[in-house]
C-alpha cells in the first residue's frame, strides 16, 4: 500500500473493488454510437475517487487501442485561452505520428478562432505568415456554421473514436465551470469524439443554474449517460485506515504500544464520522505518517490519531484547543489529588465553544473530550463529580496530561516533561547499577531530586533484577557530598525510602530480603546508608517495615554497630566525609550497645572532632533560626562520655591547622569559656 494522495493507475492498486465497475463503464462507452458525438459523466463528491475510476477504465481503452486525450481545464487563464488550449490539444492528438488526417489540424484552429469570440479575450492565433492570416480570416468570415461540416467530415474518417477526459471540473470557479460546459456543448456533436466529464453533481448543478433553468436540466441535455460512483462503505474505510496505520507503524517503528481500548473507540467514534472517502483516508494516512515520525513515541498513538483527525477535519475546533489546555487537563498546579468540579461559566463557555465549532460533528468533539480528557468530561455532560488527576497519564503519554498535550500542540517539551523523560531513562537502567549511577550523575544536580521523585511512576514495573542495583546506586549516590546539602535532605530521603520499599517488596519473601542484606550491605559506601537500609527492613517504630524477622534483623544491627565502632576508631578523613549522618550513627551505636561490653571509642583526630561538630551544627540548623542556632552540648557530652573529654577534643581541634567554619569555631570557644 502506497501512502499518498495520488489517484491510482493500476488494477493492482484498487483497494475498494472498483476494477470491475470501471471495466463495465469503459465497455458501455465503447458500445455507444459515436457518430454524433458522446458526452458521458463520472459523478461523485470531492474525494470519491473519480480520477482513479477513469484511470482504471483507461486500461480497457488502451487494450482496444483507443486514443485518450486528457484535457485539464485548470491550465487555462481565460475563457478564450480555454478554447484555444482545448483545440490545440485536440489538433496535436489528431495530427500526431501515424495520423491520416493532417488536414484537420488547420481546420480545427480556424474553427477555434471562430468560436473563441463567444468566450471572451485570449484566443488570438499565432500564424506563420501574412498569407496564413489572410487565409484564416477569410474562412472565419464564412462563420462557424460553414466551418463545422468540414471538421465533421474529417472526424468521421477516424478509424476509432477519440476519448477526451475532462477531470476535476468541480474544483473550478462557477464561471469557469460554465465555460467548460459551454465548450462541451458547442463541440459535443463532433463525430467520433467521446467526452468523459468527471465532476461533483451538486457543485456543477449549482454552477450551471440560471434564472428559470435548473442546472440538472442543463446537464440532462448534455450527458448521454452517467455513472454515479458508489459510496465507499464505512467498514471498508475503517479497514483502509487500519491497514494504513499498520504499514506506518511498521515503517516508522515506535517505542510504546498503542492503547488498543482507546484506539478502538477513536476509530468508531472519532474517525468513522469524519472520514468520508478514500481521499480522506489517504490524506489522513499521510498526516499520521508525519505525526508518528515527529513525536517519536512521546505521545500515546491512540491519542495522537484522534487529535490528528481533529486537526485535519475540524480545523476550527483544533484552533481553539490551545486556549483550553488548562480545562482539558485539570488544574495545572495539581499533580496528584482530587479536583471537585464546580465549573465556572467561563470554563463551560470555552468547552461549549469547542463543541459548537464542530458544527454537524459536535458529537465527535464530545466523544473526544470524554475519551481523551477525563478532567473535562463533566463540562460535556454538565454533571458535577470528582475527577482524579492521575500521575499515570504522563507515564502512559496520554494527552490528558498537560505536559503531553503541550508537546502535541506547541511542539516543545516542558521542563516537567523533560524531567519525566530523564526519570524514564533512569528506570530503563535500573537493572544495571553502574549504568544507572553514570546516568544519574550526568543529570544536572538541580533536577536530580525531581528525576528521582518521578521514578515512583514506574513502581508497578519494578522487577527482581532491579532491586539490588537500584537500591545500592540510590543510597550511594545521595551519600556523596556533592549530592547533599550538608545533611541528607529530608524530602529526598522520604522519596528514596519510598522507592526502596517498593523495590524490596518485589522480592516477595523475607528470605530473599535477608539474602539481599547479606550480599549487598558491603556495597553501600557509608555506614549511614547501611543503617538506613537495615532500618527499613527492620522492626523499629516509625522506620521499620518488618520485611524480615526481628531476630534476623537484630543480627544485622549488631554487625553494623560493630562496624561503626571500628570506623569510629580508625576511619580515614574520606570515610568520615562519606557519612551524611555521622552524629546519628554514633549516637545510635552508643545507645543500643551495652557500653560495659562494647564501649564506643571515638578517635581523637581533629578531623573526626570537626566532622562530629559539623554534624551537630547541621542538626541544630534544623531546630532553630540563624540567630538562635547553637551546638547541642548535651548530645555531644553523651556521645563523648563526659565534659572533660569533649573539652579536650575541642581544644585539640582549635589548635590544629584545619579550616573550621567560623560559626562552629565561635560556638566552641564560647563553650570552652563558659566551662573554664
Amino acid at each position: 500500500m502506497n501512502i499518498n494522495d495520488n489517484p491510482i493507475c493500476r488494477a493492482d492498486d484498487d483497494r475498494i473493488g472498483r476494477v470491475a465497475l470501471a471495466e463495465k463503464f469503459a465497455q458501455q462507452v465503447l458500445d455507444l454510437d459515436p457518430s454524433n458525438g458522446i458526452v458521458v459523466g463520472v459523478l461523485g463528491p470531492w474525494g470519491s475517487g473519480k480520477t482513479s475510476f477513469i484511470n482504471l477504465a483507461r486500461a480497457t481503452f488502451n487494450e482496444r487501442d483507443y486514443s485518450v486525450l486528457e484535457f485539464n481545464p485548470w491550465m487555462f487563464s481565460s475563457s478564450g485561452h480555454l478554447v484555444m488550449s482545448f483545440f490545440g490539444e485536440l489538433k496535436s492528438k489528431l495530427t500526431g505520428p501515424g495520423s491520416t488526417i493532417a488536414e484537420i489540424g488547420s481546420e480545427l484552429l480556424i474553427y477555434a478562432t471562430a468560436i473563441s469570440c463567444n468566450f471572451g479575450p485570449g484566443g488570438a492565433l499565432v500564424a506563420k505568415s501574412v498569407d496564413e492570416i489572410v487565409r484564416r480570416q477569410k474562412k472565419q468570415q464564412q462563420g462557424v456554421a460553414a466551418l463545422k461540416p468540414n471538421i465533421e467530415r474529417l472526424l468521421s474518417g477516424l478509424d476509432k473514436p477519440l476519448i477526451v477526459v475532462l477531470d476535476d471540473i468541480d474544483r473550478l470557479t462557477t464561471s469557469e465551470i460554465r465555460d467548460v460546459f459551454k465548450l462541451v456543448r458547442l463541440t459535443a456533436s463532433f463525430p467520433n469524439v467521446v467526452y468523459i466529464v468527471a465532476f461533483d453533481r451538486e457543485r456543477v448543478e449549482n454552477a450551471l443554474k440560471e434564472q428559470g433553468i435548473q442546472g440538472r436540466d442543463y446537464l440532462e441535455k448534455i450527458l448521454q449517460f452517467s455513472v454515479d460512483l458508489p459510496v465507499v462503505p464505512g467498514l471498508v474505510l475503517q479497514r483502509e485506515i487500519r491497514s494504513a496505520i499498520t504499514i506506518i507503524l511498521e515503517q516508522v517503528g515506535v517505542p510504546i504500544p498503542i492503547n488498543e481500548r482507546v484506539w478502538a473507540t477513536v476509530l468508531q467514534e472519532i474517525l468513522a464520522p469524519l472520514i468520508r472517502n478514500m481521499r480522506d483516508v489517504n490524506r489522513y494516512a499521510i498526516a499520521i505518517h508525519t505525526a508518528v515520525r515527529s513525536y517519536e513515541g512521546r505521545i500515546q498513538l491512540a491519542d495522537l490519531f484522534a487529535l490528528e483527525a481533529i486537526r485535519m477535519f475540524l480545523p476550527g475546533v483544533f484552533k481553539d484547543l490551545h486556549s483550553a489546555i488548562d480545562i482539558l487537563t485539570g488544574s495545572p498546579d495539581l499533580e496528584v489529588g482530587l479536583v471537585t468540579s464546580s465549573p465556572s461559566d467561563l470554563h463551560q463557555q470555552r468547552i461549549d465553544g469547542l463543541i459548537q465549532a464542530a458544527g454537524e460533528h459536535a458529537a465527535v468533539v464530545k466523544n473526544t473530550i470524554d475519551l481523551l480528557f477525563p478532567a473535562a468530561k463533566h463540562f460535556v455532560n454538565r454533571e458535577s463529580h470528582v475527577v482524579e488527576i492521575e500521575r499515570g497519564w504522563i507515564r502512559e503519554r496520554r494527552v490528558a496530561n498537560e505536559d503531553i498535550l503541550r508537546l502535541y500542540l506547541e511542539r516543545r517539551e516542558t521542563v516537567h516533561l523533560r524531567t519525566f523523560m530523564q526519570a524514564e531513562e533512569a528506570w530503563q537502567h535500573m537493572s544495571d547499577g553502574r549504568g544507572l549511577q553514570n546516568y544519574l550523575r550526568s543529570i544536572n544536580p538541580s533536577r536530580l531530586h525531581s528525576v528521582i521523585e518521578l521514578l515512583e511512576l514506574f513502581k508497578d514495573e519494578f522487577r527482581d533484577d532491579h532491586v539490588a542495583p537500584a537500591i545500592i546506586t540510590l543510597f550511594n549516590l545521595f551519600a556523596l557530598p556533592e549530592n547533599r546539602r550538608c545533611e541528607f535532605d529530608e524530602s529526598l530521603d522520604a522519596i528514596v525510602t519510598c522507592i526502596v520499599i517498593r523495590l524490596l517488596r518485589c522480592l516477595g519473601d523475607p528470605h530473599a530480603v535477608d539474602n539481599l542484606l547479606h550480599g549487598n550491605l558491603h556495597n553501600l559506601e557509608s555506614l549511614s546508608c547501611e543503617w538506613k537500609l537495615i532500618g527499613i527492613v527492620g522492626h523499629r517504630d516509625g522506620i521499620g517495615h518488618r520485611l524480615v524477622p526481628e531476630a534476623t534483623v537484630s543480627v544485622h544491627e549488631a554487625n553494623w554497630r560493630g562496624a561503626v565502632r571500628t570506623a569510629a576508631n580508625n576511619a580515614t578523613a574520606d570515610a568520615i566525609d562519606r557519612e551524611h549522618d555521622l552524629l546519628g550513627i554514633l549516637l545510635q551505636t552508643k545507645r543500643d550497645d551495652d557500653q560495659s561490653i562494647n564501649p564506643l571509642s571515638i578517635q581523637s583526630s581533629p578531623e573526626m572532632t570537626l566532622a562530629v561538630l559539623r554534624a551537630a551544627w547541621n542538626k541544630a540548623r534544623d531546630r532553630s533560626d540563624q540567630a538562635t542556632r547553637s551546638l547541642d552540648w548535651e548530645i555531644l557530652i553523651e556521645l563523648y562520655g563526659d565534659k572533660m573529654k569533649l573539652q579536650e577534643r575541642i581544644r585539640t581541634l582549635l589548635e590544629a591547622n584545619l579550616r573550621v567554619p567560623e560559626e562552629i569555631r565561635s560556638a566552641a570557644n564560647q563553650y570552652l569559656e563558659d566551662n573554664s
